[in-house]
């Protein structure tokens, strides 16, 4: 008689290595995972990078922050007051009857007007003095108070219209002149998540959808359903162990109460890879435990990885446009762009613009004041015409 010698199941065992949390085999006649415990093991790796990554990235900010709070800020407060002062003999150098043309003093008022606006928009509508209130009133014809909401007004107006040629009908009533840069961030966001469900939503009606879609729906929402209840297995397994409450040893008790916080955050905010690794760390004790992965188990797992994978991924690019580092994006042309700058040149910049700038109020004080006056008309010019192509090009 023929003995049929039936192939052993082979068994997963999530282990936790010194860096990341993977699955091995064991399984000792092969060492061959399925696509499936591969694909796990690849997200995971992944996901552990992209956590690091994070990290990293909120570091190397922090510490370009710090050294321009440390480093750059005095010099941009000294060229600030430099800047009234600027302000004030320009306008004196545009009260000097006969020494300029008509053209030539129209040009010196727009320098002013937006001289003015930059130095009230950095030092406060409520931190000036009469002088600048006035002479901000009589360029513009508009108290400093009046000028601002109208702005903000308008730029709302553009936005929305741009919104609408587009054929996005978006409402920012919402939106008001005296939020924090945090609240204008958060609201931001808000907005685009509404735009993104009606997109989603106008995608939808458009186009009946397929049975392949259906069923792809169906799909992800038994997934979603699984995940869920999966989540919850683990959380209510790990509150029983963890539970301080339950534990008599002292020096247990102290550390379950540590691991029962990580345990909450992790349950609030789905996030399988702390919970998994949690899983390890004291179900794996408890006798007859293995860890052992079911296919349907392990699938589930992968879903939520790859969630939390595409998370972390937006998470990296979202901190670049923080409202936190507002102060680097004002010295680079994009905020995708502060990671790279090296804020040592970007010191040096200023510098050499305070010593330009003090060099040019020297000028217009003394009797070269026609000469300095017809040259910062130029510059502006060229910069003028440089800001225009490059809003082009952009």
């Amino acid at each position: 008689m023929t003995t049929t010698n039936k192939p052993k199941t082979k068994k997963s065992t999530i282990v936790e290595s010194q860096s990341t949390l993977l699955i091995k085999s064991n399984d000792k006649q092969s060492k061959v995972l399925s696509k499936d415990e591969i694909k796990f093991n690849q997200l995971v790796s992944k996901l552990e990078s992209l956590e690091k990554k994070l990290i990293s990235t909120e570091q190397l900010l922090d510490a370009k922050l710090a050294y321009y709070v440390k480093n750059i800020t005095p010099i941009e407060n000294k060229i600030n007051e430099d800047n009234f002062e600027f302000i004030k003999s320009l306008n004196d150098c545009r009260l000097q009857k006969g020494s300029f043309t008509k053209g030539e003093r129209a040009k010196i008022k727009d320098i002013l007007m937006e001289e003015l606006y930059h130095y009230v928009s950095i030092k406060g509508k409520d931190n000036i003095d009469d002088f600048t209130k006035n002479l901000y009133k009589e360029l513009h014809g508009v108290s400093i108070d009046v000028h601002a909401e109208e702005s903000f007004e308008q730029s709302k107006k553009d936005l929305e219209d741009e919104f609408a040629r587009n054929g996005f009908d978006i409402n920012l009533d919402d939106l008001k002149s005296d939020m924090t840069e945090e609240e204008m961030f958060n609201k931001f966001n808000e907005m685009r998540e509404s735009l993104h469900e009606k997109f989603s939503n106008q995608n939808k009606k458009a186009k009946p959808k397929s049975k392949k879609q259906l069923e792809k729906e169906k799909k992800e929402k038994e997934i979603e359903e699984v995940k869920n209840r999966s989540i919850g297995t683990i959380y209510k397994q790990l509150a029983k162990i963890l539970h301080p409450d339950l534990e008599p040893d002292e020096d247990l008790k102290i550390e379950k109460q540590e691991y029962m916080k990580q345990l909450n955050v992790a349950y609030k905010n789905k996030d399988i890879h702390t919970l998994l690794k949690l899983e390890m760390l004291w179900i794996n004790k408890v006798e007859n435990s293995k860890g052992n992965l079911s296919e349907d188990k392990l699938k589930i797992y992968i879903e939520v990885l790859k969630e939390q994978v595409k998370q972390l991924e937006n998470n990296e690019q979202e901190i670049l446009f923080h409202p936190r580092y507002q102060v680097l994006h004002d010295v680079v042309n994009f905020p995708t762009q502060i990671k790279s700058v090296k804020m040592d040149d970007i010191k040096k910049k200023y510098e050499l613009e305070l010593i330009q700038l003090e060099k040019s109020i020297a000028n217009l004080k003394s009797t070269k004041f026609v000469t300095e006056v017809k040259k910062i008309i130029k510059l502006r010019e060229e910069e003028d015409l440089y800001s225009n192509l490059f809003d082009i090009f952009s």
